[in-house]
């Protein structure tokens, strides 16, 4: 693998090569064109700024910190969607009262990690009675000022193929 820079009648262009092919270049304002012609191209971190990409076969990060965006929950009590085409990483609170979670959008490979922040009541927590719960139960408990993790990952497209876990402070 190599990587540098090439004059180029616009200016400088960075590069990344792998086994003597050209993987991407970078010109001001992002990447600006992606070579994948061999399996096993590397890809350096934050060279992709769309959305949706599919990758078809085994993608490896090594060395590496893949940063996710992280979708702020707007309820507080109540109802409470888990969308499993949104972000990774959810976060919600300070919650007023109790919450009851529901999901859409499931599909098999998906996860769901939501940090839930407690206000200054203890409420309950009640999670799908279709999901496997590995740690919680279907009703728990966040004391007041506390923090819960809920972790939540798809082996299918519905509730009753759902794995979670949820734990607190």
């Amino acid at each position: 693998m190599s990587s540098g820079f090439r004059s180029d009648p616009n200016g400088l262009k960075g590069y990344l090569q792998v086994n003597s092919q050209d993987v991407f270049e970078v010109e001001a304002g992002g990447v600006s064109s992606y070579g994948f012609s061999s399996a096993n191209s590397i890809i350096a971190n934050s060279d992709f700024t769309s959305q949706n990409a599919t990758f078809n076969g085994s993608v490896q990060i090594t060395n590496s910190q893949v940063k996710q965006s992280v979708e702020s929950l707007p309820e507080t009590s109540g109802v409470t969607t888990l969308d499993f085409s949104g972000s990774l990483l959810k976060t919600q609170g300070p919650l007023t009262s109790d919450v009851e979670y529901e999901t859409e959008n499931i599909t098999e490979g998906t996860q769901v990690i939501t940090r839930v922040e407690n206000g200054d009541n203890e409420v309950t927590v009640f999670l799908p009675s279709d999901w496997t719960i590995l740690s919680g139960s279907t009703e728990n408990s966040l004391q007041q000022n506390s923090v819960g993790i809920l972790n939540v990952i798809s082996f299918g497209s519905s509730d009753t193929m759902c794995v979670a876990e949820w734990r607190t402070e």
